[in-house]
């Protein structure tokens, strides 16, 4: 009798499921229909614009570097707080509110913090380490996607920390 019932648990996760994978295989399969029936004119139309290929290229480096600095970050950490033994556990709060943290929060702490009107440009302003808040790098809205890489960083970061540390326990 348990184990019927600790099935009937699933069921609300198969619904919901099932509603996602129908509704991206209808926008899927709506993707090839154009006006005539089967078609890639969608495609060609979205890749015929020459905005696209260089912008999913950027998107690509952005993702890749952010998560090869997150990996490579997280095991240098990972070996630092295997040092520290016991005093690792007042860092770990901090690693967990990270984690918990939502991406548009992040987001917009990072878009408060790094922009041209943000807090870091403010305090700049009034050490006079700047002339005017405007002279302040940018740093959110740069081709170079600072601001994007530093906040992947702080979502990506204690992730993958939390996942190499028990690897480097095992480790002599």
């Amino acid at each position: 009798m348990k184990k019927k019932i600790s099935y009937l648990w699933i069921l609300p996760q198969l619904l919901l499921s099932t509603i996602f994978l129908l509704g991206v295989s209808y926008g899927f399969i709506k993707s090839f229909l154009g006006e005539n029936g089967l078609s890639l004119e969608h495609y060609q139309e979205i890749m015929g614009r020459g905005d696209t290929v260089p912008s999913i290229f950027y998107t690509l480096r952005l993702s890749l570097l952010s998560s090869f600095l997150s990996l490579a970050l997280a095991i240098l950490f990972s070996f630092f707080l295997l040092q520290m033994g016991e005093k690792w556990k007042r860092l770990e709060a901090f690693f967990r509110i990270a984690i918990m943290m939502p991406h548009s929060l992040v987001a917009l702490f990072f878009l408060f913090l790094l922009s041209s009107n943000g807090f870091l440009a403010r305090l700049f302003y009034s050490f006079s380490w700047i002339s005017s808040q405007t002279d302040f790098p940018a740093l959110v809205y740069d081709e170079k996607g600072i601001g994007i890489i530093l906040s992947y960083l702080w979502k990506e970061l204690p992730f993958v920390l939390f996942f190499s540390l028990p690897l480097a326990y095992q480790l002599d």
